[in-house]
């Protein structure tokens, strides 16, 4: 059998259990549902998962809190769902451990790069990819337009309209 996990999915896995054996309560910032938290939750099943600002109050309140985030998701958010769960939880130590993976946060900064350049951005991937996923809203501070996602090829002759010039190319 050969292991094709991702080797930054397996650190992420390593410090969620340093953190779980030093009596940190384990939170993850990912999508409940996607396989690498799956993962994560299988390891360690009393893990708490969350989103969204709304959803850390599914945290229980305790002296430590340890988080890690599925190594896809946005930074920004990851990091802004963190400031909030210490100011929620003032008297707990909270100890965030990142775990968004480098790639991840070049491919975040470039769409952002782009976007501030550009008037339309299509970003081509699998349907399925959380990757491809995280790049369909535009990215904060981005004054570009919300950036669209292609999963395949298409056949359609619909015209392309450039937003500039007004023209219309086929």
């Amino acid at each position: 059998m050969l292991d094709t996990t991702c080797p930054l999915v397996h650190v992420a896995h390593r410090k969620l259990e340093r953190l779980v054996n030093e009596g940190y309560l384990a939170v993850i910032i990912g999508k409940k549902g996607h396989v690498e938290v799956r993962g994560l939750v299988g390891d360690f099943p009393d893990a708490t998962v969350i989103l969204s600002r709304e959803e850390i109050a599914k945290i229980p309140h305790v002296k430590k809190i340890g988080i890690i985030s599925q190594t896809t998701q946005p930074i920004d958010r990851v990091r802004a769902l963190v400031n909030e769960i210490r100011r929620q939880r003032p008297k707990s130590e909270v100890v965030h451990s990142d775990t968004v993976c480098q790639p991840t946060k070049d491919r975040q900064k470039a769409l952002d790069d782009l976007c501030q350049a550009s008037e339309l951005v299509l970003a081509i991937g699998g349907r399925n990819s959380n990757n491809t996923a995280q790049h369909r809203p535009t990215p904060p501070n981005s004054p570009a337009p919300p950036v669209s996602t292609v999963a395949k090829p298409t056949t359609s002759k619909a015209p392309m309209t450039s937003a500039k010039s007004g023209s219309t190319k086929s």
